[in-house]
């Protein structure tokens, strides 16, 4: 059996540049394709210096659409929210696989996407077509489908932490409370004052965006689907001075007095085949843990003294997050053990 084609439409961007290491490593895949808008004719070493030698003198392409459907198998769409739609528009035929890394299918809710984003959805008749890419919730789905719309880096350790609680009705679903703090990678390649400028950034703490984060109603939406009820939550985002990793901390409020261990059989049990979760008794994890990993690392602490239970999450954000999960969807999509290239 040959090797999957695979493409990238977008790239440039941050994400794509992890995702050619990746794919140039992936030993079922030849990447035969990357496109960038911007930079369309130059080699990649001009983009992505860290690249190896093979790929630095490889040079982005121009969009195709009739390339990327004669010729491939798989294309990652690495373009920013509210631009990334156009091209799935354009590729989407149930004949391609796509793996959209941006925030424009997330969403079902075309009301609650055009007020988040900013922008009108020109792919609406896409959204019911889209599957959430949360590889160890939604495997199933993830296996049939077309189109995958890859998680925020976010929501994925956010989600991740909090599905066994939810799935097991063991918290009250309006008393959620969460607190994360993110490398500065996650604002992408492009300088954004305030955010991920070295000046800023550098021996400092920075709340951004406190009540209104794209990445909210995204964590809502899927803690709903989980809890089969509505859920609302207060989410603070920071940005940190480090380059990589995202560190969660979550209050909630049990439904019923239990012990540390039985809410650690929640996670044990639901995430026992899981090739990327590890679930910590011994001690909190931390960022430099999972960096360069697919992994998620998570552990709990039960406060008998206020009544409440703490969850505790790490993620690589570009990876787990974002590049590392797309290629477990790509795996999980073409019927690969979805650690194939990731470890």
């Amino acid at each position: 059996m040959s090797n999957l084609k695979a493409g990238i439409v977008g790239g440039s961007s941050l994400l794509a540049g992890l995702l050619i290491e990746m794919l140039d490593t992936h030993p079922l895949v030849d990447l035969v394709y990357i496109e960038s808008e911007h930079h369309s004719g130059k080699p990649l070493g001009q983009v992505h210096q860290f690249l190896k030698m093979a790929y630095k003198s490889k040079k982005f392409e121009k969009f195709s659409s009739d390339f990327i459907l004669k010729h491939l198998d798989v294309v990652f769409v690495c373009k920013p929210h509210r631009d990334s739609m156009k091209y799935v528009k354009q590729l989407y035929n149930e004949k391609i696989k796509i793996i959209d890394l941006s925030g424009d299918f997330r969403l079902k809710d075309i009301e609650e996407y055009e007020k988040w984003y900013g922008a009108k959805h020109i792919a609406s008749m896409l959204l019911s077509k889209a599957v959430y890419g949360l590889s160890e919730i939604y495997t199933e789905k993830i296996k049939r489908s077309f189109l995958v719309a890859n998680p925020g880096c976010y929501p994925t350790g956010i989600l991740l932490s909090l599905y066994p609680l939810l799935k097991n009705k063991a918290i009250h679903f309006q008393d959620i409370f969460i607190v994360s703090y993110s490398g500065v990678s996650g604002a992408g390649r492009n300088p954004i004052p305030g955010k991920n400028l070295f000046m800023d950034a550098f021996n400092n703490i920075i709340a951004y965006k406190v009540t209104d984060h794209q990445h909210t109603p995204e964590i809502e939406a899927y803690l709903s689907d989980f809890a089969g009820k509505e859920i609302s939550l207060n989410f603070v985002p920071h940005i940190t001075s480090i380059e990589n990793g995202i560190f969660n901390t979550i209050i909630v409020k049990p439904q019923k007095t239990m012990t540390e261990n039985d809410y650690y059989n929640f996670y044990e049990k639901s995430y026992s085949k899981c090739k990327f979760i590890e679930i910590h008794k011994d001690r909190i994890p931390q960022v430099k843990d999972v960096v360069n990993t697919n992994f998620c690392r998570i552990a709990l602490k039960a406060d008998e003294r206020t009544g409440h239970l703490l969850v505790f999450s790490v993620i690589d954000n570009r990876i787990k997050g974002g590049a590392g999960q797309a290629v477990q969807n790509m795996n999980l999509m073409f019927g690969f053990p979805e650690e194939t290239g990731l470890i």
